[in-house]
Order: structure tokens, then sequence, then C-alpha cells
């Protein structure tokens, strides 16, 4: 915990900016994968993906932060629930662009100019 004796407010706001950055960048990869999910649907899939964001916020700050009194409980128990979704990442595969261990299949595969084209 940061307080006088540690580095005060200038080292707190260090950390709010490292802190800051850290999560703009993990954003921008969640919406970075939009526009190849289903590109002939972008709008609706943009739409999902940040209502998706707002109603987890909505749910992580109802669930971990109302109910419960212990001041670390609640930031253990987000870290988890938020571990536990980014590891769902790795068990995500679309058939036309594979995953991130495996290959799209052959005949679903497509070209980049054809996904490209397709989301215009």
């Amino acid at each position: 915990c940061v307080d006088n004796s540690n580095g005060g407010w200038p080292l707190a706001l260090a950390m709010l900016v490292i802190f800051a950055i850290f999560v703009n960048m993990a954003e921008g990869t969640s919406y970075g994968i939009v526009p190849y999910m289903i590109p002939e649907e972008l709008a609706i899939v943009s739409a999902m993906v940040g209502a998706g964001g707002t109603l987890g916020a909505v749910i992580a700050t109802w669930a971990f932060y109302k109910s419960i009194e212990d001041t670390l409980l609640p930031f253990k128990l987000h870290a988890g629930y938020v571990m536990f979704w980014a590891l769902t990442c790795l068990f995500m595969r679309w058939d036309h662009l594979g995953s991130m261990f495996w290959h799209p299949r052959e005949e679903d595969a497509k070209p980049d100019a054809e996904v490209a084209e397709a989301a215009i």
C-alpha cells in the first residue's frame, strides 16, 4: 500500500499511470480482434463487445465490492475473475482464422484481402 512513508502521492500517481497504460493496451487487444470475428456483422460484434465490457464491470462491482466487508478479499476475487476470463482466450477459435495454437482448416481459410474486403 502506498502512503506518505513510502512515496506518497507521486508514487501513487506513477502507479496509476502505469496501470492505466496496461489497461488501455488490454482494451486495444479486445477491440483489435473485432473486425476479424464475423466480418459480415461488424456492427453487431462491435456492439456486443462494448456492451459486454460494460456489463462485466457492473457484474464485477456488484459481485465483489458491494457485499464483502474485508478490504483485500474483493481484490483477490476480482483478480481471479479476470484471470479466468483471460484464460478463455486460449480456447477461442474461428474456422476461417484458426486459433492461438492451430491454423485454420484449409477449406475455411481466407486470404487477408478477402477478410478485409468482407469487413468493408
